[in-house]
């Protein structure tokens, strides 16, 4: 999962600064494919946060001893979870809406 969120990121961080560089858009299309990447990835870490015993505080471990030493009160990374899922989201419709939506055309639908 962590080489996938590497992918992921990389994917959304590559066309943002080869675009600054070049000042033109560049490699809009792996753009918006790091955005579905980043979606799917963090829906499973949102559901698994939910849904298993996994929970949303994670607790902090004492890593000489093994013993509970505190929390990331109040969830920290989940709540980081959710932000990013909601960026992704917001990342997906605002190419959709585009005219130029890369999405679609990688779909065949523009």
């Amino acid at each position: 999962i962590g080489i996938a969120e590497l992918i992921g990121s990389l994917m959304l961080l590559i066309p943002i600064i080869g675009s600054a560089i070049a000042k033109k858009p560049v490699l809009p299309l792996l753009h918006s494919l790091g955005a579905v990447l980043a979606l799917g990835i963090m829906t499973g870490a949102i559901y698994f946060h939910l849904f298993t015993p996994l929970g949303i505080v994670q607790p902090h471990f004492n890593p000489e001893t093994g013993i509970q030493i505190g929390d990331d009160s109040p969830g920290i990374l989940f709540i980081m979870a959710c932000f990013t899922w909601l960026s992704a989201l917001l990342l997906i419709i605002f190419d959709w809406q585009d005219a130029n939506s890369q999405l679609k055309r990688f779909l065949g639908k523009g």
